[in-house]
């Protein structure tokens, strides 16, 4: 099981070191299209729609990654004050409530949206590039996976901090 939690978030940590990259790509986008448009009068009609694929999927692969390293937004100046197996007692509790109905929602509606998309060949109709909806919304999809399965190695983490208030 260990193991398994550990590729986990391996896997999260590297496909986060991919978006990086993903994200200098986004910026290179922008500026060229920011340049055509206003400097050269020549505006693109691609890098809009590529901006927007590029920061959607950029941002949901990097999600897992913020759980791993537990970077999510919340109000540490009571967090912190709390002793181990209370901070775990909130996360543990925060996951069931709040976290898994959530994602499960995201998941159902995300592999419907990404299999119909495959399914009718969508294309993206925010530019008149149009270019195919499937790949970008499997991207979000594995996404969302991946966040699903680094928040189910937290839950672990967290049960095991309550059960012997040492950490996995």
């Amino acid at each position: 099981m260990t193991k398994l939690m550990q590729l986990i978030s391996v896997v999260n940590e590297k496909v986060a070191d991919w978006s990086r990259w993903i994200m200098v790509v986004l910026i290179l986008v922008v500026v060229y299209d920011v340049l055509m448009r206003y400097i050269f009068n020549a505006p693109t009609i691609w890098a809009f729609e590529l901006a927007l694929i590029i920061g959607s999927t950029g941002y949901m692969l990097s999600w897992g990654e913020v759980e791993r390293v537990n970077m999510h937004l919340r109000v540490d100046v009571f967090f912190v004050k709390c002793s181990p197996r209370w901070q775990a007692l909130i996360n543990t509790m925060g996951t069931i409530i709040c976290w898994y109905p959530v994602y499960i929602v995201y998941m159902m509606v995300g592999t419907k949206w990404a299999l119909r998309a495959w399914r009718i060949n969508e294309v993206m109709v925010e530019s008149y590039w149009y270019p195919p909806a499937g790949p970008t919304r499997t991207l979000i999809l594995i996404g969302l996976t991946m966040v699903c399965l680094q928040i189910t190695v937290s839950l672990i983490r967290n049960i095991h901090v309550l059960r012997t208030g040492e950490a996995l």
